[in-house]
């Protein structure tokens, strides 16, 4: 199977609270079937990060192009502590990917959990 390299920034809310230590996720997920959960295609894991409101953050992995018939999305969720791990910020509109090609220069805006 290919891979291509996804890359781009997540945008945080203006009212977003600075804070360090967090850890950032940015999954690629299987979302063909509805009524079953998604199935992790690839991921991206930044550990020790900080954020500051209105801030941009980084992202890039590699992901396999995306079979005849399936649908792949990006997912991101932004965490802080341990386990169990409290949710600070998340992706909330599905951001499809296309089948082929390397993808650069995608935004995605975070939403706060609560």
């Amino acid at each position: 199977m290919t891979t291509r390299r996804i890359s781009g920034q997540l945008l945080l809310p203006a009212q977003t609270p600075a804070a360090q230590g967090l850890r950032v996720r940015v999954e690629v997920r299987d979302v063909s079937l509805q009524d079953v959960a998604s199935v992790l295609v690839a991921a991206q894991v930044m550990e020790g990060v900080a954020i500051a409101p209105g801030q941009g953050l980084a992202f890039e992995l590699m992901a396999p192009e995306v079979p005849p018939g399936r649908s792949h999305a990006l997912q991101v969720r932004v965490e802080q502590g341990g386990a169990p791990a409290r949710l600070l910020l998340l992706s909330t509109v599905a951001q499809p990917l296309p089948a082929k090609g390397e993808l650069s220069g995608l935004e995605l805006t975070l939403t706060p959990a609560s």
